[in-house]
């Protein structure tokens, strides 16, 4: 229901028949100039718009899978679907009975030309990036988005996540254009501002020549002029943050009423893990066959340990024992702490801030450990989930601070949808 005004989308009158309910459907279109499946803002958008009864197409990467309840169920088309496997049965049930046939799902594969690190490198990286990203996102929405054949229904309104603002935000702008000088009525043009654009673009540093200095800076401020021009020309915005809407007002001209807050929430398919579920996950992410070192926090290696009528099988946080016949799952009593930190790997999340906080934390740790020896201060195992393009770098970092820390280690995972129940 907070998606209704700024997409324009009104309220059903319960007074009214099925058929006019009927004919009150809208059809949303929803971009995402990245991998879908890595946005889930974006489809929890889609999926609470199906649930209201209005048809939607989700433009967006090839990647990662959907979340299990927007993903074709295999009754639909007789044929198993590519994302169902043994670990998504708990949303199976709830899959089925979402609005499949109202849902339109349209990747792009974009070309990605080799990146190199020196200046004319970087001069023809951009152009030939830019390139790729206009043809992909102008085919997808002047020639894919007019088969009718699954929604022959007009576009209303089309929500585009920000960031990536370049070309996106003007390529979506156009298209609302085009469409309304033909069809006489416009769709409805919303930015869902989950950060700002230009400070997507690499920022020098200290150690950058002076001709990367310039050229650096000069990208963003042509990428925050671009964001700042269209900003404006959109019909309404939604925020992640009552800051974010504040520093709209101020810097991009955008306030009012067609700006709205419209924070992250969990949706219905979240709910507290089962210890079963727990276990079972443990297991397959196999966390401890990660870093041999979280061996040793182990009272097992993870095998099967016997003893008479007793057998017991561990993870690092959970531990299965079977006892004449009895198969009993409980936490283990000298578990690690588990940190989760998510992030997208982007130069505009300095991931150092939390390498320095855990260094200082293990220097703590080890001098609480030698003044009172008692005093059990648990290991602390830090997950890191998401994919991107700093990824690569921080890995060896990673690698060295776990060699060079018994207590705390670090490892990098993508989830699933299904293992966040």
């Amino acid at each position: 229901s907070c998606l209704k005004m700024p997409l324009g989308l009104s309220q059903p009158n319960t007074m009214t028949n099925p058929r006019e309910k009927k004919e009150k459907k809208k059809h949303v279109v929803v971009v995402v100039l990245g991998d879908i499946g890595r946005s889930p803002r974006m489809q929890y958008h889609t999926l609470s718009l199906l649930e209201h009864g209005h048809f939607v197409t989700l433009i967006g990467y090839v990647g990662e899978r959907l979340i299990p309840a927007l993903e074709k169920p295999p009754s639909d088309d007789g044929a198993p679907s590519h994302t169902e496997n043994e670990h998504s049965s708990a949303f199976s049930e709830a899959a089925e009975k979402k609005y499949h046939k109202n849902l339109r799902v349209l990747r792009m594969k974009p070309h990605m030309p080799p990146k190199r690190n020196n200046i004319m490198g970087r001069l023809l990286y951009y152009p030939l990036r830019l390139t790729s990203l206009l043809y992909c996102l102008f085919y997808t929405l002047w020639k894919e988005l007019q088969d009718k054949t699954i929604i022959s229904s007009p576009v209303d309104v089309v929500l585009v996540q920000n960031p990536p603002s370049v070309p996106t935000l003007l390529l979506v702008y156009l298209y609302c254009v085009w469409e309304g000088s033909w069809r006489r009525k416009r769709p409805r043009f919303v930015i869902d501002w989950h950060n700002l654009g230009y400070t997507m673009f690499e920022s020098p540093t200290q150690q950058s020549s002076f001709l990367r200095t310039i050229i650096l800076n000069s990208i963003q401020i042509v990428a925050k002029s671009y964001e700042r021009i269209l900003a404006p020309m959109a019909d309404a915005h939604l925020t992640v943050t009552h800051a974010m809407e504040v520093w709209l007002g101020e810097h991009f001209n955008v306030h009012g009423t067609n700006v709205r807050v419209l924070y992250d929430k969990p949706p219905l398919l979240f709910r507290p893990t089962t210890i079963d579920e727990e276990h079972e996950l443990f297991q397959r992410l196999d966390l401890e066959g990660e870093n041999e070192q979280m061996r040793g926090w182990l009272d097992h290696h993870n095998d099967d340990d016997v003893h008479g009528d007793q057998s017991s099988k561990e993870t690092l946080f959970t531990q299965c024992t079977i006892r004449k016949n009895e198969r009993i799952i409980q936490r283990r009593q000298n578990r690690p702490a588990l940190l989760i930190s998510s992030t997208s790997w982007t130069p505009d999340e300095d991931f150092s801030v939390l390498l320095d906080a855990l260094e200082r934390l293990h220097t703590l740790i080890m001098n609480e450990s030698k003044s009172t020896p008692t005093t059990s201060f648990p290991n602390i195992l830090v997950v890191v989930t998401g994919k991107g393009p700093q990824k690569e770098y921080f890995l060896p970092l990673l690698h060295k601070f776990n060699e060079e820390h018994q207590r705390i280690k670090i490892i990098t995972l993508w989830l699933e949808a299904s293992d966040y129940p």
